[in-house]
């Protein structure tokens, strides 16, 4: 065998960086803190975690995004009863509880009143929702 190799087969010099106890694979170091110096100049690099890294989108909220949330975090209106009737609901109708709501820009959903509070919202049957809609704002959706 050669000799290099068999010096390396046989060596069990610890990595030369503190706190490290693997075995040597070249300049001192083990293969991790090899690595880590030959692609970032650094033996002590970390990558930043997953949540650091990447940069959230600031996504305004819409109309149909808010109505996904809704569903997400209360279920969809059809497990719950109709807040007037009593009636299983198939609709989650805004409750137009806040002074200044936001306005829909969406196409096919245009001027639509929404709320970011997915409490402001209440369970409806189709019914019970364009009747509570059309006494609030006075036109049919």
């Amino acid at each position: 065998m050669h000799y290099q190799r068999q010096y390396k087969a046989t060596r069990v010099d610890p990595c030369s960086i503190t706190g490290c106890d693997r075995t040597t694979f070249t300049k001192a170091m083990c293969v991790l803190h090899y690595n880590r110096m030959r692609e970032h100049g650094d033996p002590l690099y970390e990558r930043p975690r997953k949540h650091e890294r990447r940069e959230r989108r600031s996504v305004p909220v819409t109309y149909t995004t808010l109505h996904k949330r809704i569903r997400a975090q209360r279920g969809p209106a059809t497990d719950h009863l109709c807040v007037d009737c009593g009636a299983q609901a198939l609709e989650w109708s805004y409750s137009f509880n806040e002074e200044r709501p936001l306005i829909s820009a969406e196409r096919g959903r245009e001027g639509k009143p929404y709320s970011l509070d997915v409490q402001a919202y209440e369970a409806r049957c189709k019914a019970c929702h364009k009747a509570f809609d059309m006494f609030i704002t006075g036109n049919l959706r």
